[in-house]
């Protein structure tokens, strides 16, 4: 269960800050060379999202958006 207060994602900002923790590791994606967090395996969201897996989760977020704009108008 995620936390709604985001307090866990704000101690760790907090900790980075003040130089407790080190700072989060960026790498190199496999396609294009950009920067990124590795959250897509090797490929940045860009590049990600020109995957097959990423036009259906794009396509699935722009269906469930425009279903909520029709259900709160």
């Amino acid at each position: 269960m995620t936390d709604p207060t985001n307090a866990e994602r704000q101690r760790r900002w907090q900790q980075r800050q003040a130089g407790k923790l080190p700072p989060v590791e960026r790498l190199s994606c496999s396609s294009c060379g950009a920067r990124c967090t590795g959250a897509h395996g090797t490929l940045c969201l860009r590049c990600w999202r020109q995957t097959t897996e990423g036009r259906e989760w794009q396509r699935l977020r722009v269906a469930a958006f425009r279903q909520s704009k029709r259900a709160n108008p």
